[in-house]
């Protein structure tokens, strides 16, 4: 098997910003730069909408006139995309459903204010399956989005139209949302990094899906009742651990919207500078006592053992850890209602896709006659949840990093399939491995560390327990020394000649 190679200086943040204040570029030439590339990139329909030509001006001239006064916010002139499941005021909030098809935020998520105060600008929104509902990147509005590692891969989802738009160079900054593995997937699929945080670390307001009873507004709350309430976040991908540091720093400080988010806590944010390695242990796992995981991963963690035992890191294979928290996932995830989105699709059915109704479908299950009753069900699942939860915590008390794969093998292909080992997996059996870490609630970061015979990125999950991001982002980076980090795909020009739906907001 093959290392990729560093990613190079110019995608990333640092590198930018130290040009900007270098004057050797300006902002208005930045954004001009990354809007040619959204256009030569259509074909792969990652972006959905992008902002008016005079917004984005305007943005571009208020972030250069701060650096030639001097100000070091840590993200002027930083171009910034963002799933179109996080809201971003005055742009499509429509999580690719015709039933939003002419909606517009009036405000930021949290998440998307801080990147804008710290200097970023959005430059574009991106697609996702309909509502986050699937392991692909598909909706009846905008289309599908194209893999350029292979028209015939999966991009991953639901973070699969943010994940292709870093790994095309289209912004150097995504901002996401993960629930079961919407990040993770995804990035391991397109070779970039992810980063998903600890619920409550960044503001959760401001995501569409769990919107309750709240509206449409950007201060959407997710259902604290539910699994989804409890667990998704939003987050980051990049092609550095360096720049999922800063971003996170910029985008983890609260404001008025977060007191809406029942688990944010403005816990301080450790730098990843501090940690000693060599005094933490690493548990990793190759991802079989969750599911069935394939040779090419095998071998990957491996040879990851073998870097890091020979890099004079404490290493411990833990061949058991996180068992039972897929099951505890998916058996409380059957519970969540959507209440709120079976509002919304009430008497316009026909216009979700068929993923969506299943969705929506199965959420409206009953107890059969002489079951205990659903209320009662859910009781007994969320015991087995916290204490699969409590589980997991009491092995990242004894190992504080755990390390285990991303998913079976490398991306799937587009009729979202994996053979696994004589096993066929479909749909969310794929992504067993991030929804046992999701159950969690704990940091962690998809990072590639590897490429399968066929090329392909492999990427692993770097877990610590809550608020210790410190942890992950530490073991990131010295992966990213020891086994390459990002890994850009190919150049497709095929798919660049063909226009996609984009959106450009009058």
């Amino acid at each position: 098997m093959t290392t990729p190679g560093h990613p190079a200086a110019d995608g990333s943040i640092a590198h930018l910003v130290a040009e900007l204040r270098g004057r050797s570029v300006s902002v208005g030439e930045v954004m001009a730069r990354h809007a040619e590339r959204i256009e030569q990139a259509a074909g792969y329909r990652a972006v959905i909408a992008q902002p008016d030509p005079d917004d984005l001006a305007a943005a571009a001239a208020a972030a250069q006139r701060r650096i030639d006064q001097g100000d070091e916010a840590p993200m002027l002139g930083v171009p910034i995309t963002v799933k179109d499941i996080v809201a971003v005021r005055g742009m499509p909030l429509t999580a690719g459903s015709r039933l939003l098809r002419d909606h517009r935020a009036r405000l930021d998520a949290p998440a998307v204010g801080m990147l804008r105060r710290a200097g970023a600008i959005p430059v574009a929104k991106t697609n996702c399956p309909e509502f986050g509902f699937g392991v692909g990147t598909s909706n009846d509005l905008y289309g599908t989005t194209v893999n350029p590692w292979g028209p015939e891969l999966l991009t991953g989802g639901s973070s699969g139209g943010e994940a292709v738009a870093v790994a095309l160079g289209l912004s150097l900054l995504g901002v996401g949302s993960d629930f079961g593995g919407s990040i993770r997937w995804p990035a391991q699929s397109l070779g970039v990094l992810g980063l998903r945080p600890t619920p409550g670390r960044i503001p959760r307001t401001g995501q569409l899906v769990g919107i309750g009873t709240t509206g449409l507004d950007g201060h959407a709350v997710l259902d604290p009742s539910s699994l989804q309430g409890a667990v998704q976040v939003p987050g980051l991908l990049a092609r550095t651990v360096d720049d999922l540091e800063l971003a996170l720093g910029a985008s983890a400080c609260g404001d008025v919207a977060s007191r809406l988010d029942p688990l944010h806590v403005a816990v301080p944010l450790r730098s990843s500078a501090a940690v000693d390695l060599a005094a933490v242990a690493i548990g990793i796992a190759d991802g079989s006592g969750i599911g069935p995981m394939g040779d090419d991963m095998r071998m990957a963690i491996d040879a990851l053992v073998h870097d890091l035992a020979a890099d004079g890191l404490r290493v411990t294979m833990l061949p058991g850890v996180f068992q039972g928290c897929r099951e505890a996932y998916d058996r409380l995830r059957s519970f969540d209602e959507l209440a709120d989105l079976q509002a919304l699709a009430t008497g316009r059915d026909d216009q979700l896709t068929a993923a969506a109704r299943a969705t929506l479908a199965a959420a409206r299950w009953t107890a059969g006659p002489g079951q205990p009753s659903r209320a009662e069900q859910r009781s007994v699942a969320w015991e087995a949840a916290v204490a699969a939860r409590a589980a997991g915590w009491a092995q990242l008390a004894d190992t504080p990093l755990v390390v285990l794969p991303v998913a079976p093998g490398a991306a799937a292909g587009t009729d979202e399939t994996m053979v696994v080992g004589g096993h066929v997996l479909r749909g969310f059996d794929i992504m067993a491995h991030c929804r046992a870490v999701s159950l969690l609630g704990a940091p962690v970061l998809s990072i590639p560390i590897d490429r399968s015979p066929a090329g392909l990125p492999l990427s692993v999950q770097v877990v610590a327990p809550p608020w210790a991001e410190d942890l992950v982002l530490a073991l990131g980076r010295r992966l990213e020394s020891l086994r390459g980090g990002c890994q850009s795909p190919p150049g497709r020009k095929e798919h660049n000649k063909k226009r996609g739906p984009i959106e450009k907001m009058a």
